[in-house]
């Protein structure tokens, strides 16, 4: 971390990021509306129109980033240049320079192997001896594994970012949960960096409670990416504890990733790569809107991303009791799961919605 504020105690140092973080979103807030620079338009985007009360600055994202490298602009040179490239690959996608997602998913491949590779942090173990001997064995394997699983949790968390603290609401529970186990166990864990990314989170999530800034596709991306990376590290450091324990607190992304892609593939066959607004969020968010007869509830709007939020850190710290017990929280994950398509089922069910 930066030495000018290494030395201050952690008081200091979060009231600074909580003031630092303030005054720069509200910056860049002022410039991209002046500039009408990344503006989220719900005139333009038929996945945003559906949820968006008006024109929205992208600034969420980029505040998080910046803040991010004032703290570490002292680390690896190398290691902030490719996490700076994968925030970039998503302010393309939010400029609509990069539209094609064939080609973010290559270069996202490209950066993030690279990434694993420089830095060695592969996934060791899922408790499931032939693959553990094959990550063992095989470091082209363990490289390989260890991007997709991350590819999978970027894209994934671009996928849940569709109503106000739906994407920020779900990291900002992450980020709790590990709060939570470094108070009550006596795991290793880079502390700092998840008070300053809870610090950050929580001002953002401010801002985007009363609709006044967005994540993006940039800002998604780069809290799955570094969040992705911890777990990965926290993981291999506490080899007593079970990698199910990760699978549960990042399940929700990636499962909304694989359903949301086998959805299309089934029912949209031409559109696979396409936005579109059949997600989970979106269908809980009209059924309640139908229900009130107002689709531009603040409540509402920011409702559905609270509840999806408060039931996420309840799963999470639930599972924090059998941390190391691969069985339990494979069965929490399961029952997650089962949640998830039984509600999602009946509610496109009440909304006799036809995939088109």
């Amino acid at each position: 971390m930066s030495d000018y504020l290494s030395d201050l105690p952690l008081i200091y140092r979060v009231s600074f990021l909580l003031f630092i973080s303030t005054l720069l979103i509200l910056f860049l807030n002022r410039i991209f509306i002046k500039k009408k620079f990344l503006i989220d338009d719900k005139n333009f985007s038929k996945h945003k129109k559906f949820i968006n009360l008006k024109s929205v600055p992208l600034t969420g994202g980029l505040n998080i980033f910046l803040i991010y490298l004032l703290i570490y602009f002292n680390n690896e040179l190398i290691n902030l240049i490719l996490i700076t490239v994968v925030f970039l690959l998503g302010i393309l996608s939010d400029a609509k320079k990069l539209n094609s997602p064939a080609l973010r998913f290559f270069l996202q491949i490209i950066f993030i192997l690279y990434f694993v590779f420089l830095n060695n942090i592969n996934i060791q173990s899922i408790r499931v001896e032939a693959i553990d001997q094959i990550l063992l064995n095989s470091k082209l394997f363990a490289l390989f594994f260890t991007t997709f699983c991350i590819l999978i949790l970027l894209n994934g968390s671009n996928f849940i970012d569709g109503t106000n603290l739906q994407c920020s609401g779900y990291y900002f529970s992450v980020l709790i949960t590990f709060l939570f186990i470094h108070e009550f166990y006596d795991f290793y864990i880079e502390y700092d960096l998840i008070i300053y990314l809870t610090t950050i989170l929580f001002v953002f999530m401010i801002f985007n409670f009363f609709t006044k800034s967005f994540l993006g596709d940039g800002g998604s991306y780069f809290l799955a990416f570094i969040i992705g990376i911890f777990s990965i590290k926290f993981i291999n450091y506490n080899e007593n504890v079970s990698p199910y324990f990760i699978a549960l607190i990042l399940w929700y992304p990636a499962f909304e990733n694989l359903f949301s892609i086998l959805r299309r593939m089934i029912f949209l066959k031409n559109r696979v790569g396409k936005p579109d607004n059949y997600h989970l969020h979106h269908l809980f968010y009209e059924y309640i809107s139908k229900k009130t007869k107002n689709k531009n509830n603040f409540f509402i709007l920011n409702g559905t991303g609270l509840i999806f939020t408060l039931y996420n850190l309840f799963i999470f710290l639930l599972g924090t009791n059998y941390i190391y017990q691969s069985l339990e929280l494979i069965i929490l994950i399961f029952f997650s799961i089962i949640i998830y398509l039984t509600l999602y089922i009946y509610l496109k069910k009440k909304l006799s919605i036809k995939f088109k």
